[in-house]
């Protein structure tokens, strides 16, 4: 079941899950869209708000809702995901590679700031933040937000700047409580950089205390030519010193 409310004055749709998607919880979204967009002619976003993890009462139901996504997703220009529930999580990284809208996911205590970056008409997800106190060999960032290939395409050039100065640099990367995620174009990117310059990074440190991404880096690090540490943000001090040695 589900609450849809339009707001014209942010250009959102709120929508609230509170049980298992019906075939006519479908039609309402699909009405309240289409509705949206006609009476105003512009594209709204979505917030979708769930207290668990969302579900379909019939493989009916979830051929339809998979349906409306494929055929309105241009009528959507962000989607603000918001819920504690581990499958919310995974939902910006799986529809990214299907969907034009942009999608975010927050948790239940960050709704304020879901329903601004839904309203916002501008966005900027996330960046690299080059972070200071470094030696000159070190390129030492923080990932904030969505990484995107755009920061990639900002990244190249510091990269390529600090290899005409040095045979070898070191990567110093924080990845704390503003991340988000990368987007899969991202994250090609991102291992494109890292194949066409593996010779050229003589040590990575990664400093986070998410699961997956520790566990993802400790596991290709072997295959890697560079020296390889992951440290947990309490153990910053540590990866520091482990760079500058």
């Amino acid at each position: 079941m589900i609450d849809v409310v339009s707001n014209v004055e942010s250009d959102t749709v709120h929508v609230c899950v509170t049980d298992a998607l019906s075939t006519q919880d479908i039609e309402k979204l699909r009405d309240a869209v289409d509705e949206f967009f006609n009476d105003n002619d512009r594209a709204p976003a979505l917030l979708v708000e769930a207290k668990s993890t969302p579900s379909w009462d019939s493989v009916a139901t979830l051929k339809e809702h998979l349906q409306l996504v494929m055929k309105r997703h241009k009528l959507i220009r962000k989607v603000a995901v918001v819920g504690d529930a581990y499958a919310l999580t995974i939902v910006p990284s799986l529809l990214d590679l299907f969907v034009g809208a942009k999608i975010r996911q927050f948790s239940s205590a960050r709704l304020s700031e879901a329903e601004e970056w839904a309203a916002a008409q501008d966005d900027h997800p996330g960046a690299f933040e080059v972070l200071e106190g470094f030696p000159r060999d070190v390129l030492a960032l923080e990932a904030n937000g969505i990484i995107t290939s755009q920061d990639y395409a900002e990244l190249t050039p510091l990269v390529n700047a600090m290899l005409a100065e040095h045979d070898q640099i070191k990567v110093f990367i924080r990845i704390g409580d503003e991340f988000d995620r990368y987007t899969a174009s991202a994250l090609w990117d991102d291992a494109r950089l890292g194949l066409g310059h593996m010779f050229q990074f003589g040590k990575i440190a990664i400093i986070s205390d998410i699961a997956w991404l520790a566990t993802g880096v400790k596991l290709f690090a072997p295959l890697m030519p560079s020296d390889v540490m992951v440290f947990s943000i309490e153990e910053e001090d540590t990866a520091r010193s482990w760079i500058r040695s």
